[in-house]
C-alpha cells in the first residue's frame, strides 16, 4: 500500500536509506583505494599487513573515470530555437554546474545512482546517495516521494526533509548522546598498525532509528512534481559493481609478487658436509661470523665440505597472470587497456581502436540515461515544457582530423559544423557568433551619380 502520510513516508524511505548503507560503502572504498585486504597468511598478521596495504592498486576509479571524462554537458536548447539557451546557461553558471555535473555523473558511474534536488529558490543541490533517496512510480519513472537528510553536529540536531509534490516536510530529531562526536572528515591518519577504516563519505548513524518530531506543517515548495532528479546508471550498479571479485583477483596477484620477492630478496646458503664444532683451544666456532659475506671475503674450507646457494623464484609468470587479469577486467568493463597500461604493450593498433570504440559506445549509451534527467532537471528550474540537453561528443578527435571533417562537409551549417564537427561548446559557439560578425566588412555605399541639367531646356 503506498503510503498516505509524510510519516509513513518517512519511515519507508529512510529504511530504504539504512538498507542501502552497507553496499554504498563498500563500493565508495573501491573507488578511494581502499578495497578488502587480499587474503594471506594468518600467521603474523602485523608483518604481513604492509604487504597487504601495498598490494592495491586503484583499477576501480580508472573504470569510472574512462567514461566520466567523456560525459561533458555541451549547453541546453528550449523551445524550437537551436541557439544556446542564455536562461539555462546562467543557471548552470550560478550554480558551479560545470564541478556539480561531474560529481553528479562520477557517483552515478560509481555506485549507480545520484541526485540533484532543486530548492524553493530554484537553486540545485548536488547530493550524495548516502543522504537523499526517491520513490518512483513503476510506470512514469518519476519520484512520487524524495528525502533527504543530513546532520548538523554543531547544533546535535538530525533533520529529515520530506518531499512530495507541491509540499515539503521537515522533520528532526536530537543527535543520541552514543553518536555526539566530532566528525573525523574524509579519511583519517591511520594509527600504528591500523587501517584505512572511513569511506570519502562519513556515515555512521542509522536514519531510521530515532524519535523524529515534525518541526512544523507541511510547507509549499512551488513544484508539481517531486523536485529531486534521479541520475541512474544502467540497471542502478556500478561500473565495476559486477566485477569486484575480478579486482580482488588482481590484488591477490600483487600481494603474492611482493611477498616473494621481499622474501627471496636475498639468496639463502647452507653447508654440505662435517664442519668443526670447536676449535683447537676448545672454543665454539661462530660460523656465521667466519663466513661474513663481503666484496673482499675469501672463505677456506675443508676438504669434503661445499657450499649450496638458493636460486631465486623467476616471478615472470606471477607477472604475466597479473597482466591476463587486467586483460579481462579491460574487456568486461569495456575500458581500453591503455587506460591501465599506458604502455601498450602488445595491443596492435586495430586492437587500441577497438577497445576505444567500446568505451565510446559505453559512454553514449550513459549520456543517453543521463541526459533525460538533465532534461527534466533545466525543465523544472526554467518552467518550461520543452528542453533538450546537448553534450560535447563521447569521441574525441585531433584537430588534424577535425579539420579534415569540415573540410569536406561545407555544406553543413557553419553553427553545425562548429558544434559537430570542431567541438565547441554552445556559450564558445554564440561568443564566436559575436566576434564573426563583428569581423565581416562593413560595406560600402555606391556613391550618387548626379546630372547637370542642359541650359537649353
Amino acid at each position: 500500500m503506498i503510503p498516505s502520510t509524510p510519516e509513513q513516508w518517512l519511515s519507508l524511505l529512510t529504511a530504504r536509506l539504512d538498507a542501502r548503507q552497507s553496499r554504498l560503502s563498500a563500493l565508495r572504498d573501491y573507488l578511494a583505494g581502499n578495497p578488502p585486504l587480499p587474503e594471506g597468511a594468518v600467521n603474523d598478521e602485523t608483518a604481513y599487513r604492509d604487504f597487504q596495504l601495498k598490494s592495491r592498486t586503484n583499477f576501480a576509479e580508472l573504470v569510472v573515470d574512462a567514461v566520466a571524462e567523456r560525459m561533458r554537458v555541451g549547453g541546453f536548447q528550449v523551445g524550437t530555437t537551436s541557439d544556446d539557451d542564455d536562461a539555462a546557461r546562467a543557471v548552470w553558471r550560478e550554480n558551479m554546474l560545470d564541478v556539480g555535473s561531474a560529481d553528479i555523473h562520477r557517483d552515478m558511474l560509481a555506485v549507480g545512482v545520484a541526485y540533484a534536488v532543486l530548492t524553493g529558490d530554484r537553486r540545485v543541490m548536488v547530493e550524495a546517495p548516502e543522504f537523499c533517496i526517491t520513490d518512483d512510480d513503476p510506470r512514469t519513472k518519476l519520484p512520487r516521494a524524495g528525502l533527504i537528510v543530513w546532520r548538523d553536529t554543531a547544533a546535535g540536531m538530525d533533520y529529515a526533509d520530506l518531499l512530495l509534490p507541491r509540499t515539503v516536510q521537515r522533520f528532526s530529531r536530537e543527535i543520541p548522546d552514543s553518536q555526539l562526536v566530532v566528525a573525523k572528515g574524509s579519511f583519517h591518519a591511520p594509527a600504528a598498525g591500523d587501517f584505512f577504516s572511513e569511506n570519502p563519505i562519513e556515515v555512521t548513524r542509522s536514519w531510521n532509528q530515532g524519535q523524529w518530531e515534525p518541526e512544523t506543517a507541511p510547507m509549499l515548495h512551488g513544484y508539481a512534481e517531486v523536485p529531486i532528479v534521479k541520475f541512474a546508471n544502467r540497471d542502478e550498479v556500478g561500473e565495476f559493481e559486477r566485477h569486484t571479485d575480478l579486482l580482488d583477483r588482481i590484488n591477490w596477484g600483487l600481494l603474492q609478487r611482493l611477498v616473494i620477492t621481499a622474501t627471496q630478496a636475498w639468496k639463502q646458503r647452507a653447508i654440505k658436509g662435517e664442519l668443526p664444532t670447536h676449535d683447537a683451544e676448545g672454543n665454539e666456532i661462530d660460523y656465521g661470523a667466519v663466513f661474513a659475506p663481503g666484496a673482499g671475503a675469501l672463505w677456506t674450507l675443508p676438504e669434503g665440505v661445499d657450499i649450496w646457494e638458493s636460486s631465486q623464484t623467476d616471478i615472470g609468470p606471477i607477472l604475466t597472470a597479473i597482466k591476463d587479469d587486467i586483460q579481462h577486467l579491460a574487456a568486461v568493463t569495456r575500458t581500453p587497456m591503455s587506460t591501465f597500461m599506458p604502455g601498450g604493450e602488445n595491443q596492435s593498433a586495430e586492437g587500441a581502436a577497438f577497445a576505444r570504440e567500446g568505451l565510446v559506445f559505453k559512454t553514449e549509451d550513459r549520456i543517453a540515461r543521463a541526459s533525460s534527467a538533465w532534461d527534466r532537471l533545466m525543465r523544472l528550474v526554467l518552467d518550461t515544457d520543452a528542453v533538450v540537453t546537448k553534450w560535447m561528443p563521447a569521441e574525441r578527435q585531433s584537430l588534424a582530423e577535425r579539420g579534415d571533417a569540415a573540410s569536406k562537409a561545407q555544406d553543413l551549417p557553419w553553427r553545425a559544423r562548429m558544434e559537430t564537427i570542431w567541438q565547441f561548446s554552445g556559450e564558445e559557439i554564440d561568443r564566436m557568433e559575436v566576434e564573426r560578425a563583428a569581423e565581416q566588412p562593413v560595406p560600402v555605399a555606391a556613391p550618387v551619380v548626379t546630372t547637370e541639367a542642359d541650359p537649353a531646356e
